[in-house]
């Protein structure tokens, strides 16, 4: 308790009221918006732990709290106020304080934070509901002009509204309100606690039905300002779906069908075509054998969800989609089947002509955003990048590859030592060594040296150049004949001289230079 105290001398400014909520109200007929948020204590939504709070928990309301209804008794460890706001507490409820954990043994005791603390908007989709089935079209979940709007009756809200709005009728906790009388509301303490209206902005009650029998379009999507403010708070969800649809007046792509419908002014009926739809495809009462087939399989018939209305554009729309996240296979199925129907009555029902959009079967987490590629198109998308990226990188590593090949081949610098045109006294044979040792006398080296026209040495080793200058010419072992060598013989000691005179050559580290006996001046 000293704890509450403590708490409670910083929340001086927090008001406590009583309210006694009027129970029960008459709907009227025709489409029905419910709002779904409120800001009740005892609704496990509201907290950040998704449960109410027990016994040994700290309940904290932050200081953007404007308004939380307390409907049930409760028991709390301690209390933190904002600074302003108010609580509203139902007639008898009692709030109790405790900090022995035997009173709730299940409760380990935790700080716990009220999040339904700001007001919900007007055209958040999210925030209504048809109690006759879901809305397809995210404009038209929003309360149309011609729709009844009812707020909770057993529970507290909090609504921000910055844009005027018409609807049929209004009930606020089962209390109906018409145009001056709802004005009137706005302006007291209850009316400015759960409606967050900007200066200037009005309810406007039309109190009639649409006076159309062909039907009356929403008219939230006739404003593109206000249909862009439904879309950016709309929520879009995976689809499980190729090539989605989306309806004339939605936010998201759906998986499903949608069928298109000009109309015969004079003849067509939206109630009678909607009892038509109900009948023979989603009704209990069946008016042909197809219909009373479709409806054996009931897994499948439970699934489709019907949305019909009248676009902005003046046509009759008609969306076929499947609860939760199917594929949409069933949902086109019926739809083609639904078009053979029309086409075959259609001037019966006042229907001129009907056309047929329908998603394509598959999968991914494509997110419904209307003009979004879908799931498949980015996977392709991806497929398609990953290959020329992989074909990219072969040929760079190719042209690599082939560029090091080059880099890397030995230069062919052959030099033919015995041409074809070379005749066989150019070729000396070497002796036969029986020692053992081998070696030969390779001509460019010659040990004897051929003049040239200057009188040098042509074939003379580089070693001895200086000695063939010194000692002049000498004598070429054998005779010369028409400036070529005859084949002589050498004995084992001329052998051994040219073996030494190569040993000698090979160990003096000098640069090699010779010219080729093939482009000699010298003439035969």
């Amino acid at each position: 308790m000293e704890s509450m105290k403590r708490t409670m001398k910083i929340t001086v400014n927090f008001s406590v009221v009583l309210l006694l909520l009027a129970i029960g109200f008459d709907l009227s007929a025709g489409a029905t918006k419910q709002w779904t948020r409120d800001v009740g204590y005892n609704n496990a939504a509201n907290w950040d732990v998704g449960r109410v709070p027990c016994a040994q928990d700290k309940v904290i309301f932050t200081d953007q709290t404007s308004v939380v209804f307390l409907q049930v008794n409760g028991t709390m460890r301690e209390v933190v106020l904002p600074t302003n706001g108010e609580v509203v507490l139902a007639n008898t409820m009692t709030i109790a304080f405790s900090d022995y954990s035997d009173v709730d043994p299940q409760c380990n005791g935790q700080d716990v934070t009220f999040i339904a603390d700001t007001p919900k908007h007007w055209f958040d989709p999210d925030n209504w509901k048809d109690p006759d089935g879901p809305v397809t079209v995210e404009t038209e979940l929003v309360p149309c002009r011609y729709d009844d709007v009812s707020f909770p009756e057993d529970n507290l809200f909090s609504v921000a509204l910055n844009q005027s709005v018409s609807v049929r009728s209004i009930q606020v906790s089962g209390q109906s309100y018409n145009g001056p009388n709802i004005a009137n509301y706005l302006n007291t303490p209850n009316g400015k606690l759960q409606f967050a209206v900007d200066d200037g902005v009005t309810i406007g009650i039309l109190g009639y039905d649409c006076p159309d029998s062909t039907g009356c379009q929403c008219g939230n999507d006739e404003q593109q300002q206000t249909m862009d403010m439904i879309c950016s708070m709309a929520s879009c969800y995976p689809l499980m779906c190729q090539n989605p649809v989306t309806p004339e007046g939605a936010c998201c792509a759906k998986c499903g069908a949608i069928l298109t419908m000009d109309f015969e002014h004079s003849s067509f009926n939206m109630n009678q075509f909607k009892q038509w739809i109900k009948t023979n495809y989603g009704g209990t009462v069946n008016m042909n054998k197809r219909a009373t087939k479709r409806q054996a399989d009931s897994s499948v018939e439970s699934n489709i969800i019907f949305y019909i209305s009248k676009t902005k554009s003046e046509k009759i729309q008609l969306v076929i989609t499947e609860t939760g996240s199917g594929s949409g296979k069933s949902a086109v199925q019926m739809a083609q089947r639904i078009q053979r129907d029309l086409r075959s009555g259609m001037a019966s029902l006042g229907i001129k002509s009907v056309s047929m959009q329908a998603s394509s079967q598959g999968t991914g987490g494509h997110t419904g955003s209307a003009g979004s590629v879908s799931s498949g198109g980015i996977a392709g998308i991806i497929i398609v990048v990953c290959i020329v990226i992989a074909l990219a990188a072969t040929a760079i590593f190719m042209y690599a590859r082939r560029i090091s090949f080059r880099k890397d081949d030995p230069l062919h610098a052959d030099i033919e030592m015995t041409p074809t045109h070379l005749q066989p006294e150019y070729i000396q044979e070497l002796p036969i060594d029986p020692t053992g040792v081998k070696g030969f006398d390779n001509p460019i080296y010659a040990t004897s040296p051929l003049p040239s026209k200057d009188g040098s040495p042509m074939y003379a080793d580089p070693t001895k150049a200086d000695q063939h200058q010194a000692n002049g010419q000498q004598q070429v072992n054998g005779h010369q004949r028409n400036g070529s060598y005859e084949k002589n013989s050498y004995d084992h000691e001329s052998a051994a001289n040219g073996l030494e005179n190569m040993e000698q050559r090979d160990s003096t580290i000098v640069g090699l230079a010779f010219t080729n006996p093939m482009q000699s001046d010298t003439k035969t």
